[in-house]
């Protein structure tokens, strides 16, 4: 019998549950379908980076923006965010990008209220 050694698993913990139903209901492509990103030095879109700051926000870490892909570093990143992300791909750049778009702005005033 052959044992494959290639397998490994990653805790995800409650973060799985978010990113689902965070699908199921179509929050990446509704942002992108409204949004569309002006700079193209990075692979992850806007939708895509709201969706990371929600499950960071939901994981109860009050650190700053700046600290999301260390937030994600142990996570199954394309599992939750999308195929071909990686967590350093999630840094401050693109989240800085996506603050300064129409659609950081809706999503700051919401925090803030």
């Amino acid at each position: 019998m052959e044992v494959n050694n290639d397998i490994s698993s990653k805790i995800i913990g409650h973060h799985g549950i978010v990113a689902g139903i965070a699908k199921k209901i179509k929050i990446v492509e509704r942002i992108d379908s409204k949004i569309i990103k002006k700079a193209h030095n990075s692979k992850v879109t806007h939708g895509q980076v709201v969706l990371a700051l929600i499950i960071n926000g939901l994981g109860f870490q009050h650190r700053r923006l700046y600290f999301v892909s260390s937030f994600f570093k142990n996570l199954p990143v394309e599992e939750l965010i999308g195929t071909g992300i990686k967590a350093e791909d999630l840094n401050d750049d693109v989240i800085g990008e996506m603050a300064y778009s129409p659609v950081g702005k809706y999503y700051y005033d919401y925090v803030q209220n």
